[in-house]
């Protein structure tokens, strides 16, 4: 009996746990300042998740360790421009860069946007509707999407990787949602 408790009280447990990181649509009002400061702990960390307050909506990106990507394909204004940036997570080196900008759309530095290994430039820097849509078409069916960015080095001024990121896709009908355009 006792061994049944136990076995029962674990699956429950893990069902809770399970559907606690799993969530791909957070209602901001509804969560704690905490809550708030450790989104990624209580989202999905396959893909993207859409992020809803009482006024706009945010496509997040948490599964990346270190780093949140804000996403935006379609603009809840349609005078605003898609873009996206990426956070430094709480996970990065000793925590203390959490919260702190890394790389926007709108940045001077090389960037180079691909999904399962086939590049699409930026398609956010020099925005060109027809290979925007290609690049939009290939995101929903992508698993991965690698941003590399890149440096110019002081002495050759060559381009050099300076890193490598990469986001799980999953979850990826939630891109299509219209969604407050920073950028």
């Amino acid at each position: 009996m006792n061994k049944t408790i136990l076995i029962l009280l674990f699956f429950v447990f893990s069902l809770f746990s399970f559907s606690q990181t799993t969530k791909t649509i957070v209602d901001l009002e509804k969560l704690s300042e905490q809550e708030l400061g450790n989104i990624s702990q209580s989202v999905s960390q396959k893909g993207w998740v859409l992020l809803k307050d009482k006024n706009h909506n945010y496509i997040l990106n948490c599964s990346n360790k270190d780093y949140h990507l804000f996403f935006s394909i379609i603009c809840e204004k349609a005078t605003d421009r898609p873009g996206f940036h990426i956070e430094f997570s709480n996970n990065y080196r000793d925590g203390s860069y959490g919260g702190i900008d890394f790389l926007s759309s709108n940045d001077d530095r090389e960037v180079q946007l691909l999904l399962d290994g086939k590049s699409f430039q930026n398609p956010f820097k020099n925005y060109e509707e027809t290979l925007f849509k290609k690049f939009t078409e290939a995101l929903r069916n992508a698993k991965i999407l690698t941003i590399e960015v890149y440096d110019h080095d002081d002495f050759t001024q060559e381009l050099k990787l300076n890193r490598s990121i990469d986001f799980k896709l999953e979850n990826g009908d939630l891109i299509d949602y219209p969604v407050q355009c920073n950028e």
